[in-house]
């Protein structure tokens, strides 16, 4: 797959087997603006990597099938941002949990060769973020709960959970280090 195709094809792939994992959280200090920024700073990210997947039209070395389980027929009539700062709004989740979220999607992206777009963008990230939230934040939120918030049924949740929990080899360590170069680099770029 073509490195520029990643988040972020500067690090390397081979730091995403760790084995240790931090939790995140104790780890923030941030104002709303900083949180607000990295959050522009994230989407802005994503919509550059799905311009670039999409002007990259059918490589053969991209998987963008139709009939995934995160693909989508109707692309949803919200931004990506709106719909982070809504995931935001009702979870509680802390800025760590969205940037884990991230790196999960930059490492599936880059195993799979899984090309972003409007089309299941919404659901590849409304899972990643409950995968985070449950790995950094030691908590878990009730299926019923973030269903209803995230806009997917139960059963729609529960399968996504588990596709990308085995597909990702229910290996969800970053190290430290690893999370704090994405922290730096969405608090650098941006807007």
């Amino acid at each position: 797959m073509d490195e520029s195709s990643l988040l972020f094809s500067s690090f390397n792939s081979t730091e995403l087997n760790t084995t240790s994992n931090t939790s995140f959280e104790s780890q923030e200090i941030y104002t709303p603006s900083l949180k607000s920024h990295i959050i522009s700073s994230i989407v802005k990210n994503l919509h550059e990597i799905m311009d670039e997947n999409l002007q990259m039209g059918n490589d053969p070395n991209l998987i963008n099938l139709k009939d995934n389980i995160f693909y989508l027929d109707q692309i949803p009539n919200i931004s990506l941002e709106y719909f982070i700062q809504h995931l935001f709004k009702y979870t509680n989740m802390s800025i760590s949990s969205l940037i884990l979220a991230i790196i999960y999607i930059d490492q599936f992206c880059e195993k799979y060769h899984y090309a972003l777009n409007m089309h299941n963008i919404f659901r590849i990230l409304l899972i990643f973020v409950y995968i985070s939230i449950k790995v950094n934040e030691d908590i878990n939120i009730k299926p019923e709960f973030y269903s209803k918030v995230a806009g997917v049924s139960i059963k729609d949740l529960n399968m996504l959970e588990f596709q990308m929990c085995v597909a990702m080899n229910f290996d969800f360590f970053i190290k430290s280090d690893y999370y704090q170069q994405y922290f730096a680099y969405f608090c650098k770029n941006g807007n």
